[in-house]
């Protein structure tokens, strides 16, 4: 995996990542290690993630300094420096390399092995592969994610989730009309009634394709099968807020703002989603991992 980007919380930040340089797997292994460190120390004793070499340095040099600290063995604290090396390819190469290292030094430590068993890849299943994809098209790897939302409704056909957000991709590249995307999350969900997923799931359709009076519906029948999470209150509360505006009924608007105080709304709120993939991405559907 490689990617660019400069997010992230800086007292965990390695520095190409500060840079807004090129990350992949070894970035990670860099923000793990300062996690690491900061075990050992108790507490976390610098302020930005660049500093990390400086701060080990530090530890190793005084390590009874800190109140909460523990010692480091020597190899743990030989591991920590390699994580902290600026050139990424110096790096232990993932973090099953550094678990490694770990589970030789707690051998040696504590004079038995260490009993937890390494654990084994796990196998993919629909939920998992919606999820991955989800998260690549938060990097705008559009054509990954959809490759993995083929694969998991190979894997299951009627997997809600995948299928909501493969439909929600086609519609966004204006490859579905309104009608058709309407008529297949109907089929898509029908053999799911008195689920409250399902329910939810159609009426975040409806609601991006305008149809207030549906969304609502569906919102609604949600909220009556299941006791609702904040993500349907707020998405219900919308549809309603919508379905009032449009009706231009001060009275109905009112008691719609009275009935849900989960989001306030504005009567200039404009509820319609853009026909764009960051639109329906930013509430796309995850499944249980």
């Amino acid at each position: 995996m490689v990617t660019r980007g400069s997010g992230g919380t800086p007292g965990y930040m390695s520095p190409e990542q500060f840079g807004g340089g090129t990350l992949n797997r070894r970035t990670d292994v860099w923000s793990w290690a300062l996690c690491v460190l900061e075990m050992f120390c108790g507490e976390r004793t610098w302020k930005t993630g660049r500093e990390a070499s400086e701060a080990l340095g530090t530890f190793r040099a005084e390590p009874d300094a800190l109140a909460r600290s523990v010692r480091m063995p020597d190899a743990v604290a030989d591991l920590l420096q390699r994580c902290f090396t600026e050139n990424l390819d110096a790096r232990p190469r993932t973090l099953s390399e550094a678990a490694a290292v770990l589970r030789e030094a707690y051998a040696q430590a504590a004079g038995r092995p260490y009993a937890r068993p390494e654990p084994r890849a796990g196998v993919e299943t629909a939920d998992s592969l919606n999820n991955r994809a989800a998260s690549l098209l938060d990097l705008d790897r559009e054509t990954e994610a959809e490759e993995l939302w083929t694969n998991a409704l190979a894997l299951s056909p009627q997997h809600l989730e995948s299928t909501v957000n493969r439909l929600c991709l086609d519609w966004s590249r204006a490859a579905l009309r309104d009608d058709e995307i309407r008529a297949r999350i109907d089929e898509a969900t029908t053999g799911q009634r008195g689920s409250p997923r399902a329910a939810h799931l159609r009426g975040r359709v409806l609601l991006a394709l305008g149809d207030f009076d549906g969304a609502a519906a569906s919102l609604g029948e949600a909220a009556r099968l299941a006791t609702p999470a904040a993500d349907l209150l707020g998405d219900l509360a919308v549809a309603e807020c919508a379905r009032a505006r449009d009706s231009r009924e001060p009275s109905t608007w009112t008691q719609v703002g009275a009935r849900r105080r989960t989001r306030a709304l504005s009567t200039k709120m404009r509820v319609r989603l853009p026909r764009s993939a960051p639109s329906w991405a930013s509430r796309r559907a995850r499944g249980a991992s």
